[in-house]
Parts: C-alpha cells; structure tokens; sequence
C-alpha cells in the first residue's frame, strides 16, 4: 500500500527489511528503544528479532499509561541519554502507542536541539493517527498536550500484526479516531463503518492505510494547524477535557484516549446540528453506532466549571473565545467555530441523558434515565 508521507513509512511483508536498510543507511552511532512495561511484554522481542540492528541499542522501558507523558518522564529519558553519552546523532526508536509517539518526538525534537526518530506504533489508535502529522508534546497541569513541538518522525513502521496483542478495549479506542476521519474527511468511509463490523480483519488493514493517507493529505495543506488541520480535532476538544478531569480524580476509572473521542464527538456532533446545520439524522447515526461499543463515561454536573476552564485552556482556542471543530454534513467539517458555554454545558447534559441509567452525583444534581435517541 502506497502511502504519501513527507518521510518513508514501511508497510508490508518488506517492511523490517527496508527499516533496517534505512537505519544503515542513515549511520547513527547508537540507538534507544523506548517502550513501556505493557508493550515491551508484548512486542519489544519481536521486534528486537525481526530488525537487528548492527548497532548498540539499549531499551527503556517506562510506566504505561496517559498519566505518564509528563515532564518527569521526558526527563528521565534525557537523563538516559546523558548517561549513555547519546549524540544528535543516536536515534530514538518508539515503539507502543499514542503515548509513547508523541513523548518521544517531543524528547528527541529538545534533545540537544534535535535527534532522529522513528515511531513504531502498536496500537491502532498510533496506526492511524498519533504516530502521523509531526506533532509531538506531553500534558503539563492538567491540560493534554499543553507542552510539544512540531516535528516529523524520521520514518514510520506500521506493523497490523501488533494489534493481535490488543484488547477489544484497545481496538475500539482506535476505532474511535478512525470514525473522526471519515466524518471529517471521508463520508464513504462513515458508510463502510455503518456496513461492516470494525473487528473484520478484511477491512482492518485498508482502513488503516486510509486514514494513514486522509491525515497526511490534511497535514500537507496545513503542517501548523493554522487552517484545515484543525479539522482533526473533532470531538477533542470536549474529548480531552473529560480524559484529564478523569485523570486527575482518584475515584473515577481511567478512560482511553478514544474513548474520550467518541464522548466528545457525540457532544461536538450535538453542537454541529445548532451552530454549523448537521441534519439531526447524522447525530442519531452516531451515537447508534457508538453505543453499542463504547461505555457511558461519567460526566457528574459539578465537573463542568472545570471541564470548561480545560476547554478554555485548550491550544485551538483565540481571544478568549471557546472554538471548536463543527462538522455540517458528514465528509466536512468547518474549524474555529466559537461556542457558548451555555450550549456546551448543554451539550454535555444531552450526553448524560442518553438512555444512561439515572444516577446522583455529588452536587446532587440528579440525571434524567430517558433517551434522546432511538
């Protein structure tokens, strides 16, 4: 499968074989591998079989999850590699998911004002969308992703075959980013995704390949996210608020990236219908869809104050405005739209209500059990 990239991206039976050629090719003194401790179970080995390099290559291994890619385990790493002497010309080599890709492209991009990377991703969440587009960041008080650079990955390696070892967790959290695609930038694909399971291994593979090659068109009109990049963010906006506030509540489950996204395309989806004409049908088709597979995330009605102060802090944000990624009909999507609080506040209640089970959070503030939808 061809893929358009401003860098080689190694797919195929071939695909080990060309990452060795390249990083021969390429001279560098020594390599790390970083990955974290779920991953480096899972795939460390089998990656380490099917490249040896004929360089030193020493593998860090951190702490999995989100609550991770923080200051304190970028400077762990760049401790590492002062320890181990590494040079602009070592290589970082990250190999895991969405996590691991944006970390390490923001470690290697400060590091001594620039080293190479490679991303590896093995989930498909990183497949399809983190290990692409050249940003990378780590979260910084409370707000994801607050803190990165722009910079493309030397090469990428996409490799379907990991995604044996995922969780059907895992793989709906991918999934969710794919839905993003195909709402924002492909209405063939939304009809595919309504016609066939998400789990068929016949579709799996091209529909990785697809959204690989939607995401590099769009980065290639707008590398800065000063136009219709933008339009990737839909459902992040609200989508990352709930992640953090989930991340900073010690008595509230953690909930995956995509996950978060689907939450928030729902919410987003809501605001497309009042601010940007999405006929109401397409926001039914949604949460049809997602329903089925994706858990009500709790949204308890004393989170909102922060859940907007997140959302006010968010980067897409101008002149004190909040500013979202609408979509008007399925296969569009219009940027920078500004939204009320208000309407956001219900938004989030239309989230609540969805045929969710009635419950009373702490503010006392009780749910309604009706759906919206059928």
């Amino acid at each position: 499968m061809h893929i358009d990239a401003p860098y080689p991206v190694f797919t195929g039976p071939n695909a080990y074989k060309w990452l060795q050629k390249w990083v021969a090719d390429k001279q560098f003194d020594q390599c790390f591998i970083v990955t974290d401790e779920m991953v480096s179970v899972h795939c460390l080995q089998s990656f380490l079989d099917q490249t040896a390099f004929e360089l030193p290559c020493t593998p860090m291994i951190i702490p999995a999850g989100e609550i991770h890619k923080n200051l304190e385990t970028a400077s762990g790493i760049w401790r590492t590699l002062l320890e181990h002497r590494a040079s602009r010309n070592s290589l970082i080599i990250a190999l895991g998911g969405g996590v691991i890709t944006d970390l390490c492209g923001f470690v290697a991009s400060t590091y001594k004002r620039g080293m190479e990377f490679i991303s590896v991703p093995t989930t498909l969440l990183a497949q399809v969308d983190a290990a692409f587009g050249g940003k990378t960041g780590i979260d910084f008080n409370g707000i994801k992703n607050s803190i990165g650079t722009f910079q493309n990955p030397g090469a990428v390696l996409v490799d379907p075959h990991f995604l044996r070892t995922l969780s059907q967790r895992e793989m709906r959290s991918g999934w969710a980013e794919m839905i993003k695609y195909s709402w924002v930038a492909d209405a063939e694909l939304w009809a595919e995704f309504k016609a066939h399971s998400w789990m068929d291994f016949t579709y799996l593979e091209s529909w990785i390949y697809r959204c690989i090659n939607l995401k590099n068109a769009i980065v290639a009109d707008d590398p800065r996210e000063s136009g219709r990049r933008k339009c990737l963010n839909f459902g992040h906006t609200v989508g990352h608020a709930i992640e953090a506030q989930a991340m900073d509540n010690a008595d509230t489950e953690a909930i995956l990236h995509g996950e978060a996204v689907a939450a928030g395309m729902i919410m987003e989806a809501f605001l497309s219908v009042r601010y940007a004409g999405l006929p109401e049908s397409n926001l039914h088709e949604l949460v049809n869809l997602l329903a089925p597979f994706f858990p009500p995330i709790e949204l308890r009605t004393s989170w909102y104050p922060d859940l907007l102060e997140r959302m006010e802090n968010d980067k897409k944000n101008t002149h004190g405005e909040l500013r979202l990624t609408l979509v008007p009909e399925i296969g569009s999507c219009t940027p920078d739209c500004p939204v009320s609080p208000h309407d956001l506040i219900e938004a989030m209640e239309f989230y609540r209500t969805l045929g969710y089970p009635s419950h009373t959070d702490s503010s006392g503030v009780q749910g309604d059990a009706n759906s919206n939808l059928t």
